[in-house]
């Protein structure tokens, strides 16, 4: 089944007040360093997946085991999952299946408080991609993670890749796993955008298209230079006000 995956993403502008009185370019603040990852996505039709050590929960990748229950060769395995952590690469990403994220938060925690982008995609790759449980307990290896020969079950290992805390249920996260081939090697998953929203932050604050019945000009030119940048076509929307949450198409 093809799933409409979503990334949020921040858009780092230091120039804010000058673009929104039209004295200055959104499309400018693209080309900065701060926003070379957000460029890439565009450029390159495809998202960054992470190691563990930058996922934002603490208890990522915890397990616990009771020794009495596991063979010698299965602990001695053990050490292998540890090792294995760094190799494998993860894209955080919601599902527009169930509509249970909050978007609000998800606008606030992860797309700098409403400047920035909701990017809506479709993964161009078949691929393995789980939605998280949420549990307060770290998982429990036991003897059915193994096989006759005590090697771990893949099926069984990546469950350790997919639990965080309940704290975070909010997101209702889906993740694409992908296995590196060293623990330093970069890795992308190839996308198609389908749509793409704008933080109401990229609006003024007296702004209202109700009343106006147009965008400013430098928001129009981002949308377009973000199509003339990814090469393709996609749908670009925003909100009619900062204080309205019905979205109107730019383009």
């Amino acid at each position: 089944m093809i799933l409409n995956l979503i990334k949020f993403k921040a858009f780092n502008c230091l120039c804010m007040d000058e673009i929104l009185n039209n004295k200055d370019e959104f499309f400018y603040c693209l080309s900065c360093k701060t926003n070379s990852n957000l460029k890439d996505i565009f450029e390159n039709h495809r998202l960054y997946c992470a190691n563990f050590t930058n996922l934002n929960d603490i208890m990522e990748y915890t397990f616990c085991y009771d020794i009495n229950d596991l063979k010698n060769n299965e602990i001695s395995n053990l050490e292998g999952i540890r090792k294995q952590k760094e190799y494998y690469k993860i894209c955080s990403c919601s599902c527009d299946k169930n509509k249970s994220f909050k978007e609000e938060l998800m606008w606030a925690h992860y797309a700098n408080k409403h400047l920035g982008l909701r990017i809506d995609f479709t993964p161009l790759e078949n691929l393995d991609i789980q939605h998280v449980i949420y549990s307060k307990k770290p998982m429990q290896i036991n003897k059915d993670f193994f096989n006759s020969n005590g090697k771990i079950l893949y099926n069984k290992f990546k469950e350790i890749f997919i639990r965080k805390l309940p704290d975070w249920q909010y997101e209702q996260e889906y993740r694409i796993i992908k296995k590196a081939n060293s623990a330093e090697e970069k890795v992308y998953v190839d996308i198609k955008i389908n749509k793409v929203i704008l933080g109401k932050k990229f609006l003024r604050w007296d702004f209202d298209f109700d009343s106006c019945g147009c965008f400013d000009k430098n928001l129009l030119n981002f949308a377009k230079k973000l199509l003339e940048i990814y090469k393709d076509t996609f749908e670009i929307f925003t909100y009619k006000s900062r204080y309205c949450n019905d979205l109107k198409r730019i383009i």
